[in-house]
């Protein structure tokens, strides 16, 4: 999870070692993003 954070446009803000994901917007970027970062390449 900490690798998915830090993909650009991932729903999340960090405060400190805090990470707060937006989940109302998690479902959409999921959806537009299938596939996308298997890898986790960022």
């Amino acid at each position: 999870m900490l690798k998915l954070v830090k993909v650009k446009g991932f729903p999340a803000v960090r405060f400190k070692r805090k990470i707060i994901i937006n989940k109302e917007l998690l479902p959409k970027w999921f959806e537009e993003n299938c596939g996308e970062y298997g890898d986790y390449d960022y």
